[in-house]
């Protein structure tokens, strides 16, 4: 089973300073697979993303793809 979690950042880039955002991290039977960093700064929009991602239990090689289409 996998499980797509939103995750808090504290992302410091010394062009515009120290911000929060939010990654996802896919566990699979709860070991962590993958861990996509700095996908928004919109906990909603990645909270969203996570629980869609969950419930149709999508292939992690998947991921990026579907964060550039979500995003696009």
């Amino acid at each position: 089973m996998l499980s797509y979690v939103p995750k808090l950042e504290k992302i410091h880039n010394p062009e515009i300073g120290s911000y929060s955002s939010f990654g996802i991290a896919v566990y699979q039977d709860k070991k962590l697979i993958l861990f996509v960093s700095d996908i928004s700064t919109e906990e909603a929009l990645v909270t969203n993303l996570a629980m869609h991602c969950s419930q149709q239990q999508l292939s992690p090689t998947h991921l990026y793809d579907v964060i550039e289409d979500f995003l696009g």
